[in-house]
């Protein structure tokens, strides 16, 4: 499913939540939305963004900026070794000179499951232009389809340019907000809005979603 408003998801979960004798974990008021007793609610609910990331890579946390940029680093020079090995096999071939080409695609890091996204999702170059339905590619380690691409997911915290501040175990998020934080892609994306550490943000329209309960992790874009 996808196209879904924010709050659509909020009334969804809660919905799911009362249909199998669990606790609904918003309060909803109007257009307010508050998380009752927070990540401890053992109903179905929207992940926090942290909680999305952590899934996205497969329940491996341990990850760190400088892990991932040294990660990024690596593969910049072996895509820079291969192509030059490439050029001088072409220059020895055709024994003229080689016009320097453009990289198709370095800024490559962890996507959900890969490092290479084409057999794990769907974006701008392998999409058809169109969403797919779920679980047509591979999943990451946790069996999760779709973490990277196919269409962007709802998250629970608001946005905020201060997320790196925020407390290292569980963060929430900021308590306010005009736009909630969105990962994952989608299939009209370049890669490297498909990488699971990137952030991007909406208000409230309409986008796919992921639902987590602290008994069960439901599923991937419903």
């Amino acid at each position: 499913m996808y196209c879904v408003d924010f709050y659509e998801v909020i009334r969804f979960a809660n919905t799911l939540s009362t249909w199998e004798n669990l606790e609904p974990c918003y309060s909803i008021s109007e257009k307010r939305v508050t998380l009752s007793k927070g990540i401890d609610c053992n109903g179905y609910r929207l992940p926090t963004e942290a909680e999305w990331e952590f899934a996205a890579r497969g329940g491996v946390g341990e990850f760190t900026q400088q892990d991932l940029d040294e990660r990024l680093k690596q593969q910049q020079e072996t895509q820079l070794k291969k192509k030059k090995k490439r050029r001088s096999k072409r220059k020895k071939r055709k024994n003229k000179k080689i016009i320097s080409q453009k990289p198709k695609d370095r800024l490559i890091t962890l996507y959900a499951g890969t490092d290479k996204i084409d057999g794990f999702g769907w974006y701008q170059k392998n999409s058809k232009n169109r969403p797919h339905r779920v679980a047509d590619k591979k999943p990451n380690e946790l069996g999760l389809y779709d973490m990277s691409g196919n269409v962007w997911e709802w998250t629970w915290d608001w946005y905020t340019i201060h997320y790196a501040q925020l407390d290292q175990v569980d963060p929430i998020g900021s308590s306010t907000g005009t736009a909630r934080v969105i990962r994952g892609g989608s299939w009209g994306s370049e890669t490297h809005h498909l990488r699971v550490g990137n952030r991007f943000y909406r208000k409230p329209s309409n986008l796919g979603f992921l639902l987590f309960s602290n008994n069960l992790l439901l599923a991937a874009e419903l």
